[in-house]
């Protein structure tokens, strides 16, 4: 699914609201290399401004930085990238 998401032009981004030391474990061994935000809820307004209630949480944002979905869970953000893929081989996906 990442490598998926690359093809449309789309980055994914961990994110963590843990502090550095306890993100650590996923950075190392979950991440995959793909990029790890460190945001702890009490130091940042992120999970906050994206609304991000609980994880995993997922929001899709474009190249414009507008929010084109967003939502709980690892099977919903699968199906908005297999949507994705339907819309770009010609289907009509979302």
């Amino acid at each position: 699914v990442w490598l998926d998401a690359r093809q449309f032009g789309t980055e994914l981004v961990l994110v963590s609201d843990a502090d550095e030391e306890k993100t650590r474990p996923l950075i190392d061994g979950l991440a995959d290399g793909l990029p790890v935000l460190v945001a702890p809820r009490d130091h940042n307004p992120f999970f906050t401004d994206y609304k991000a209630m609980g994880t995993p949480s997922y929001c899709l944002i474009d190249a414009q930085g507008r929010v084109q979905a967003a939502g709980m869970g690892v099977s919903e953000l699968v199906e908005k990238f297999e949507a994705l893929s339907q819309v770009a081989k010609g289907g009509d996906g979302m």
